[in-house]
């Protein structure tokens, strides 16, 4: 499953100028480092995360597990020159969903409890915080906090499988994802920041069903697993790489936005949705489902595409 929704980003221009000119200001405290063997883990439980204090600047392969009994996120947040965690925290209790001059920097999306992901990302120096948006924990939850050091090293991902691209309000993918380890390119071509998680329902369970948990705002027993995703970042150039285990006639595909739409699809038919909305959560969700046929093994099955405020994904 795939959900969407969407923030549009004004001045990219500032913002690169800015980057470039902290990158000058800095360079008599950089060194460039090499390719780095040791993957960033992130464990998520229901009081926080655990994860290294520091980490280098550069392309880094991130390992999310979440050993909490509720679905969590890893999100990386840069801090504005001077702000404190404290900072932060305050500005969302107080119902920002994007608290001045701090950046998102995408990160590890939903995962249910006893799944992991990996994700490739690139993350500037400066001050991050680790947070999860998911079902108010941004709000009671206290986020992690992580330095991004000016040694610089790249871990290079995996040739890609699949890249999806996330538009203004729909999601084209070049290539099939198909069982087993995939690996996914993900690339945002709008002009609006997106996300993308995946999701794989309950034997059972149907779209419908989906549908009713999440415009219920996740409450009860959830008819999926979330498998992992890719969150938004201020910086819509920013390629992401992610890896999971998909498994056939089970695997959901779900597209989301920072502030408000979302959709889905799966490999076999099944397909569902969420999304980020103002209420503070930044993740509840409305599905629509259209149908399709697809073949396999030379007869019809059922498929489906979800869309939601335009926004859709055929997988």
């Amino acid at each position: 499953m795939i959900t969407q929704c969407a923030h549009i980003v004004n001045g990219a221009k500032v913002l690169a100028a800015a980057a470039a000119a902290s990158f000058a200001l800095s360079g008599c405290h950089s060194k460039l480092g090499r390719k780095s063997d040791t993957p960033f883990r992130i464990i998520a439980t229901d009081v926080g995360f655990d994860a290294p204090d520091t980490v280098p600047a550069g392309l880094r392969h991130i390992v999310f597990e979440n050993h909490g009994s509720e679905i969590h996120e890893a999100m990386f947040v840069k801090l504005a020159q001077g702000m404190s965690v404290g900072d932060y925290v305050s500005a969302v209790r107080s119902g920002s969903l994007f608290p001045a001059g701090a950046l998102d920097y995408s990160g590890a999306g939903l995962t249910s409890p006893g799944q992991s992901v990996e994700v490739w990302l690139k993350l500037d120096p400066g001050q991050y915080i680790l947070i999860c948006w998911n079902d108010g924990h941004a709000r009671s939850t206290p986020p992690r906090s992580v330095t991004v050091e000016y040694t610089i090293s790249d871990d290079l991902p995996p040739k890609e499988d699949v890249t999806v691209k996330l538009l203004d309000f729909s999601f084209k993918l070049s290539g099939r994802l198909r069982k087993g380890m995939q690996i996914v390119r993900v690339e945002t071509a709008g002009a609006s920041m997106h996300e993308m998680d995946i999701f794989r329902l309950h034997d059972g369970k149907t779209l419908a069903d989906v549908r009713r948990w999440r415009k219920d705002d996740g409450r009860g027993s959830a008819p999926a697993d979330a498998m992992g995703g890719v969150l938004d970042s201020h910086d819509l150039k920013r390629v992401v790489w992610m890896r999971q285990k998909l498994y056939c006639r089970s695997v959901h595909s779900s597209l989301r936005d920072p502030v408000g739409h979302g959709c889905a699809g799966d490999q076999a038919g099944n397909h569902a949705c969420r999304s980020r909305n103002g209420s503070g959560n930044r993740d509840s969700g409305i599905a629509v489902q259209a149908a399709k046929e697809q073949r396999q093994g030379g007869t019809r099955s059922p498929s489906a595409l979800v869309n939601t405020n335009r926004e859709a994904i055929l997988i």
